[in-house]
């Protein structure tokens, strides 16, 4: 069967993959062959970006690649694809996280950038865990990356914010807050305890930041007190100068659900 030409619109800039996930969910929910095509089409290229030699990772790649090649492996039943996934988590973990440091972005040659950054956090925490949320409960991968959250999950706490919200710079408390970032790491934190993987205390973590982020809610639904885009500079994301973003109002909606009891 020939592939719909669309598909070629899709490249291997990770940002690109993030709606398969979505995508994923709705195939499960109300299945089409046509969509089970695209998704297994999709897949291969998250595959391929996968195996490619990069001189640099970044934190998004655990929401942006991970993540949706987990939920394609669970609707398609392409379980190999669930190993592919966990360890694209894996080694981000191992080569951004360092102690009380997360880089958004290192480079092999030892640069790094942004670190600490909310949002890189929250693409970190969150990717890993709705990724591990893909994986059965016995596959070994899911325990190694829950494993890996409980570590941390000490250090995020402490970061928060008497308003409920992280720092732009979550180890930065002076520094304005930024609620995108704050937004994936309580959805992060929420979703890993009702998991069972943190504490009653990650799950009222979460609670706080919702509160804290109703303030910012525009007269349309839409989050403000965004944070720029990273190529803004560090220097740029401290002022308080915030906009209003897509991926801010997503990140929020998927803290809402994760107190809800839902995944999306």
């Amino acid at each position: 069967m020939e592939e719909p030409g669309y598909i070629d619109l899709i490249n291997q800039k990770l940002e690109s993959f993030a709606p398969v996930a979505a995508l994923a969910y709705l195939q499960q929910v109300q299945p089409t062959p046509e969509r089970a095509q695209l998704l297994r089409a999709l897949g291969r290229q998250m595959l391929e970006t996968a195996s490619l030699e990069r001189d640099f990772l970044t934190t998004e790649g655990c929401f942006t690649l991970a993540f949706p090649l987990a939920a394609c492996a669970t609707v398609l039943g392409e379980h190999a694809w669930w190993a592919v996934a966990w360890q694209e988590c894996a080694r981000r973990w191992d080569f951004l996280y360092r102690g009380d440091l997360v880089l958004q972005r290192a480079y092999h040659d030892g640069r790094s950038y942004m670190v600490n950054w909310s949002r890189g956090t929250a693409w970190l925490v969150l990717g890993t865990v709705q990724t591990a949320l893909q994986l059965p409960s016995g596959y070994p991968g899911r325990a190694e990356l829950a494993s890996r959250l409980t570590r941390m999950a000490p250090l995020l706490l402490r970061q928060q914010r008497p308003d409920g919200l992280w720092s732009v710079f979550t180890d930065q408390p002076n520094l304005p807050a930024e609620t995108s970032g704050s937004a994936g790491i309580a959805a992060g934190l929420a979703l890993a305890a009702r998991a069972g993987w943190l504490g009653t205390e990650a799950l009222q973590a979460a609670q706080r930041c919702a509160q804290g982020l109703a303030g910012f809610l525009e007269p349309d639904g839409c989050l403000g007190g965004v944070s720029q885009h990273n190529p803004a500079s560090e220097v740029a994301l401290q002022t308080h100068y915030r906009i209003r973003a897509a991926w801010g109002t997503g990140l929020y909606a998927q803290l809402i659900a994760a107190l809800r009891g839902h995944v999306v």
